[in-house]
């Protein structure tokens, strides 16, 4: 089981999006539970590693156009939150 962290950035705009009335708080918690048991994402939520800047970082769909930058640290057994938001916001 990971350890989950969430940075500042992702803190930030977890607070912004959740007071949007499509967020869904059910599947964010879901995706991060799947997470933090080191099971795998069913292929719904289009997990896939990220490349360029964001290499070591992975992504996955909450919604169309809501996604979790996110990546694991086999390591120290940490599950680190890095970011959430629509595709501009990420990588915009």
């Amino acid at each position: 089981m990971y350890l989950v962290r969430p940075t500042q950035r992702y803190r930030k705009a977890y607070k912004r999006i959740s007071r949007g009335k499509d967020f869904s708080r059910g599947i964010l918690e879901e995706i991060i539970d799947t997470l933090s048991r080191g099971e795998t994402l069913a292929t719904e939520y289009q997990d896939h590693q990220l490349s360029g800047e964001y290499k070591g970082c992975r992504e996955c769909h909450l919604q169309y156009d809501l996604l979790l930058m996110y990546q694991i640290h086999e390591d120290a057994l940490v599950l680190l939150l890095v970011n959430l938001g629509t595709h501009d916001d990420l990588f915009g």
